[in-house]
Protein backbone atom coordinates (compact mmCIF):
# COMPACT_ATOMS: atom_id res chain seq x y z
CA UNK A 1 0.00 0.00 0.00
CA UNK A 2 1.25 3.44 -1.25
CA UNK A 3 -0.27 5.31 2.04
CA UNK A 4 0.88 9.32 0.35
CA UNK A 5 -0.87 8.51 -2.72
CA UNK A 6 -3.81 6.91 -0.43
CA UNK A 7 -4.61 10.12 1.62
CA UNK A 8 -3.79 12.06 -2.03
CA UNK A 9 -6.44 10.14 -3.54
CA UNK A 10 -9.05 10.41 -0.55
CA UNK A 11 -8.29 14.19 -0.37
CA UNK A 12 -9.01 14.82 -3.98
CA UNK A 13 -11.98 12.87 -3.57
CA UNK A 14 -13.48 14.13 -0.71
CA UNK A 15 -12.91 17.89 -2.35
CA UNK A 16 -14.33 17.06 -4.65
CA UNK A 17 -17.85 15.75 -3.19
CA UNK A 18 -17.98 18.82 -1.30
CA UNK A 19 -17.76 21.00 -4.57
CA UNK A 20 -20.23 18.77 -6.19
CA UNK A 21 -22.34 19.32 -3.29
CA UNK A 22 -22.11 23.05 -2.94
CA UNK A 23 -22.95 23.52 -6.60
CA UNK A 24 -26.22 21.29 -6.42
CA UNK A 25 -27.71 24.52 -4.55
CA UNK A 26 -26.86 26.27 -7.90
CA UNK A 27 -29.50 24.74 -9.89
CA UNK A 28 -28.09 22.47 -12.40
CA UNK A 29 -30.84 23.41 -15.21
CA UNK A 30 -30.56 20.33 -18.35
CA UNK A 31 -28.30 20.12 -21.00
CA UNK A 32 -30.06 22.61 -23.39
CA UNK A 33 -29.93 25.29 -21.04
CA UNK A 34 -26.87 24.82 -18.06
CA UNK A 35 -27.35 26.28 -14.62
CA UNK A 36 -25.27 27.78 -12.98
CA UNK A 37 -24.01 24.30 -11.43
CA UNK A 38 -23.61 22.37 -14.01
CA UNK A 39 -20.56 22.39 -14.71
CA UNK A 40 -18.89 22.48 -11.14
CA UNK A 41 -21.17 19.69 -10.24
CA UNK A 42 -20.31 17.19 -12.83
CA UNK A 43 -16.56 18.31 -12.43
CA UNK A 44 -16.68 17.84 -8.86
CA UNK A 45 -17.97 14.28 -9.88
CA UNK A 46 -15.48 13.47 -11.88
CA UNK A 47 -12.95 14.69 -9.81
CA UNK A 48 -14.19 12.74 -7.25
CA UNK A 49 -14.04 9.69 -8.90
CA UNK A 50 -10.56 10.07 -10.07
CA UNK A 51 -9.76 10.40 -6.61
CA UNK A 52 -10.94 7.03 -5.86
CA UNK A 53 -9.40 5.51 -8.70
CA UNK A 54 -6.04 7.07 -7.16
CA UNK A 55 -7.34 5.81 -3.59
CA UNK A 56 -7.98 2.35 -5.11
CA UNK A 57 -4.68 2.09 -6.94
CA UNK A 58 -2.86 3.09 -3.77
CA UNK A 59 -4.45 0.35 -2.05
CA UNK A 60 -2.93 -1.94 -4.59
CA UNK A 61 0.38 -0.85 -4.71
CA UNK A 62 3.77 -1.93 -3.47
CA UNK A 63 5.52 0.39 -0.76
CA UNK A 64 7.10 2.85 -1.73
CA UNK A 65 8.64 3.37 1.65
CA UNK A 66 12.73 4.44 0.27
CA UNK A 67 11.11 6.97 -2.45
CA UNK A 68 11.11 10.74 -1.47
CA UNK A 69 9.11 13.07 -3.42
CA UNK A 70 11.18 15.23 -5.68
CA UNK A 71 11.33 18.54 -4.73
CA UNK A 72 11.39 20.08 -7.94
CA UNK A 73 8.10 18.98 -9.11
CA UNK A 74 6.54 20.06 -5.78
CA UNK A 75 7.97 23.41 -5.89
CA UNK A 76 7.16 24.15 -9.34
CA UNK A 77 3.20 22.51 -9.29
CA UNK A 78 2.99 23.99 -5.96
CA UNK A 79 4.09 27.75 -7.38
CA UNK A 80 1.73 27.59 -10.17
CA UNK A 81 -1.36 26.77 -8.48
CA UNK A 82 -0.22 29.81 -6.58
CA UNK A 83 0.56 32.08 -9.38
CA UNK A 84 -2.83 31.35 -11.08
CA UNK A 85 -4.80 31.61 -7.95
CA UNK A 86 -3.09 35.40 -7.74
CA UNK A 87 -2.77 36.16 -11.49
CA UNK A 88 -5.96 35.55 -12.90
CA UNK A 89 -7.67 38.81 -11.97
CA UNK A 90 -5.14 41.30 -12.87
CA UNK A 91 -3.47 39.46 -15.51
CA UNK A 92 -6.56 37.84 -17.01
CA UNK A 93 -7.16 34.53 -18.33
CA UNK A 94 -4.94 33.91 -21.21
CA UNK A 95 -1.84 35.47 -20.26
CA UNK A 96 -2.23 33.83 -16.92
CA UNK A 97 -3.02 30.06 -18.29
CA UNK A 98 0.11 30.59 -20.90
CA UNK A 99 3.12 31.26 -17.54
CA UNK A 100 0.83 28.74 -15.38
CA UNK A 101 1.70 26.17 -18.35
CA UNK A 102 5.12 27.41 -18.19
CA UNK A 103 5.67 27.51 -14.84
CA UNK A 104 4.13 23.89 -14.25
CA UNK A 105 5.96 22.52 -17.15
CA UNK A 106 9.45 23.05 -15.17
CA UNK A 107 8.11 20.26 -12.95
CA UNK A 108 9.49 17.70 -14.93
CA UNK A 109 13.64 18.47 -15.62
CA UNK A 110 13.04 17.27 -19.49
CA UNK A 111 10.67 19.70 -20.42
CA UNK A 112 11.56 21.48 -23.59
CA UNK A 113 11.30 25.22 -24.03
CA UNK A 114 9.63 24.80 -27.63
CA UNK A 115 7.30 22.39 -26.96
CA UNK A 116 6.22 23.71 -23.46
CA UNK A 117 5.79 27.26 -25.62
CA UNK A 118 3.43 24.86 -27.66
CA UNK A 119 1.65 23.61 -25.32
CA UNK A 120 1.07 26.74 -23.08
CA UNK A 121 -0.06 28.60 -26.38
CA UNK A 122 -2.78 25.78 -27.32
CA UNK A 123 -3.72 25.14 -23.76
CA UNK A 124 -4.45 28.58 -23.10
CA UNK A 125 -6.00 29.43 -26.39
CA UNK A 126 -8.12 26.57 -26.19
CA UNK A 127 -9.49 27.10 -22.58
CA UNK A 128 -10.24 30.54 -23.64
CA UNK A 129 -12.09 29.56 -26.52
CA UNK A 130 -14.29 27.23 -24.72
CA UNK A 131 -15.07 29.06 -21.36
CA UNK A 132 -15.03 32.55 -22.38
CA UNK A 133 -16.22 32.57 -26.07
CA UNK A 134 -17.92 29.08 -26.30
CA UNK A 135 -19.89 29.05 -22.24
CA UNK A 136 -19.90 33.05 -21.55
CA UNK A 137 -18.09 33.08 -18.02
CA UNK A 138 -17.33 36.37 -17.15
CA UNK A 139 -13.66 36.37 -16.09
CA UNK A 140 -11.16 39.15 -18.23
CA UNK A 141 -9.29 37.52 -20.61
CA UNK A 142 -6.80 40.34 -21.17
CA UNK A 143 -4.85 42.54 -18.79
CA UNK A 144 -6.72 45.12 -17.23
CA UNK A 145 -5.85 48.09 -19.37
CA UNK A 146 -5.78 45.78 -22.70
Amino acid sequence: MDAAALLTGLAIAAGCAWVAWESWSYGLGSLRRMGPGFFPFFAGIAGAAIGLVIAWRALRAEDDAGQSVPLRRLLFIGAAFVFFALAVQPLGLLVTLFITTLIGAYADAEARLGQTLVLATCLSGGIWLIFVRLLGVSIPAFPSGF
